[in-house]
């Protein structure tokens, strides 16, 4: 039998308490998710769904932020504010659209030269 240790470099030495560790980090892979991981799992990914969603929309969203804005303003001070703030992030989501689209150009450009 120890001809199949292999060399005693690759031999290791657990107490019971490590052996215990490993067989219940080996049990832990081998089950299924729990409800609450899956449950975690999907909204996460609509999250990133809505977030790409919201990304693409952000400059069409912005003329309507500022119709709401004003709308809303003429209203309630605090409701124009808090529309103020949602437009002012459209605009920076558009804005950061752009400059990213601009650096994708720019890549690609060097790349070709």
């Amino acid at each position: 039998m120890s001809a199949n240790m292999g060399p005693a470099h690759d031999r290791v030495r657990l107490s019971a308490a490590e052996q215990r560790a490993l067989a219940e980090l080996a049990r832990c892979f081998d089950e299924e998710p729990t409800t609450a991981a899956r449950a975690r799992d999907r909204l996460w990914r609509m999250a990133r769904t809505f977030g790409a969603w919201l990304w693409r929309a952000a400059p069409w969203l912005v003329p309507v932020g500022v119709v709401a804005m004003v709308i809303a303003g003429a209203w309630s001070t605090t409701a124009g504010a808090i529309l103020g703030l949602i437009t002012s992030v459209l605009l920076l989501m558009a804005l950061l659209r752009v400059l990213a689209k601009r650096a994708q150009e720019h890549a690609r450009e060097r790349s070709r030269e």
